[in-house]
């Protein structure tokens, strides 16, 4: 059985179908789970070569920021294992290039 907070979380994901970079762009969601298994940044533009690196730098940056936002939530729920969940993928895309703070050092 499903806890209250993993029913509220999915509604909210469905209902914001993840970001709407990712609706808008069907491309970028296999192009974002190949850098969430931990594929360079190369490599995964080569996995959609029709997309601009701005466009794929944006979805994952908003997914990441909707991941924490919803873990921040589930914690406010009572949930705490499904919002530990949320923070470990979190984690898995936040990294490198995508998350740099600037490319001019």
């Amino acid at each position: 059985m499903y806890s209250v907070g993993a029913l509220w979380c999915a509604s909210i994901l469905l209902s914001t179908c993840l970001t709407p970079s990712l609706c808008s762009r069907p491309e970028l969601m296999e192009a974002s789970a190949a850098w969430a298994r931990g594929a360079r940044f190369a490599d995964v533009l080569n996995v959609t070569p029709d997309v601009f690196e701005g466009s794929l730098v944006r979805a994952v940056r908003r997914t990441e920021e909707l991941m924490r936002q919803v873990a921040g939530s589930l914690r406010g729920v009572g949930d705490i294992d499904l919002a530990g969940k949320f923070d470990d993928a979190s984690a898995k895309i936040k990294r490198d290039i995508i998350f740099a703070a600037s490319l001019y050092l």
